[in-house]
């Protein structure tokens, strides 16, 4: 999607109290990997500039109270959530998109500096659904993608934007790249976050949560913003779904736990008192129970358990309390 300056102005006096308070944000790393065998979105248009297709995610995803199932891949690193019922006419609706921004919409005095096709190599988008129902990840990948003022044809980028079934948790996994600052048509870096998109007439962003700041150290901010910098291999921005992450029957025995989704161990914070921890799986099935006599922090090794999604439910004198984790 290329832009103008005016847009930022419009968004200026657009309310920021829209919904993208469903999202937190926060930085991770984790080793890049590229997707294995996946399918090539992109097959049938090799030299691709401002180009879009569209795809099934796979599974239903949560995003500002409605679910979707399908997503249009933009060639400048964007996924506009739609279901495959509605009209294609994506760019002429007058109704309002989510968009996924992994790595796009620069915006310029031009209005260029978008991603496109590398002409010195390939670059193909890609798909790939991975895991198990129930906690299976909507990968799309962006592989060598090159830059629209890279006269050169020698920089590059290569980065995935993960979807999480159940949770609708969204990361944004980045590889290996060489950008030089005359790529981003006038900016600082590329624009990544989650936000709202009215195709139709004003071609703009709403509020949403977009990070500013450098790549590694970024802070989310409501309006259209560009981040300094490109972001740095093996780095991970996490946008946790607040609206399908926590499930409390009630209030009086709340706890938390961290992280979310987990690998080997899993942090829960308890009230004080004694407790009963179990952990069940989407069968139903109990595949760990644990008691507590203090509270406090404790630590659940989960070594016993497959990955998927489970629910953690710590029953006290007070009650029953019930919150989802995903355990890859």
């Amino acid at each position: 999607m290329k832009k103008t300056f005016t847009s930022l102005f419009i968004l200026l006096f657009i309310s920021a109290l829209h919904l993208n308070a469903q999202y937190n944000y926060s930085y991770t790393s984790a080793p890049y990997l590229d997707l294995v065998n996946p399918d090539t979105i992109n097959s049938n248009v090799p030299n691709w500039d401002d180009d879009y297709w569209t795809h099934e995610i796979g599974f239903q995803v949560n995003v500002y109270g409605t679910l979707y199932d399908s997503v249009v891949v933009e060639s400048n690193g964007e996924l506009l959530l739609y279901n495959s019922l509605d009209s294609a006419s994506f760019f002429y609706h007058p109704d309002t998109f989510p968009v996924f921004i992994g790595y796009g919409d620069f915006m310029s005095q031009t209005g260029t500096g978008d991603l496109r096709y590398r002409t010195s190599g390939t670059s193909p988008i890609s798909y790939k659904l991975t895991g198990s129902p129930g906690a299976r990840i909507a990968k799309f990948e962006w592989k060598n993608s090159g830059f629209y003022n890279d006269t050169l044809s020698i920089d590059f980028i290569n980065f995935q934007i993960w979807i999480y079934e159940i949770t609708g948790d969204v990361e944004y996994h980045f590889g290996t790249s060489s950008v030089t600052p005359n790529s981003y048509g006038g900016n600082t870096g590329p624009v990544i976050g989650i936000a709202p998109y009215v195709a139709d007439p004003d071609y703009i962003f709403l509020p949403g949560i977009f990070l500013q700041g450098d790549s590694t150290s970024c802070t989310p901010i409501s309006i259209y913003t560009t981040t300094t910098g490109t972001p740095v291999l093996n780095a991970v921005h996490r946008f946790t779904n607040l609206a399908t992450n926590g499930i409390q029957e009630n209030a009086a025995t709340t706890f938390s736990f961290y992280p979310n989704p987990a690998n080997d161990n899993v942090n829960l914070v308890l009230p004080q008192g004694e407790q009963l921890i179990t952990f069940t799986d989407i069968s139903g099935r109990v595949c760990l129970r644990e008691q507590n006599n203090a509270g406090g922090i404790v630590s659940i090794n989960l070594d016993g358990l497959q990955a998927g999604i489970y629910l953690i439910t710590v029953s006290n004198e007070s009650g029953v309390s019930t919150q989802r984790l995903v355990i890859r």
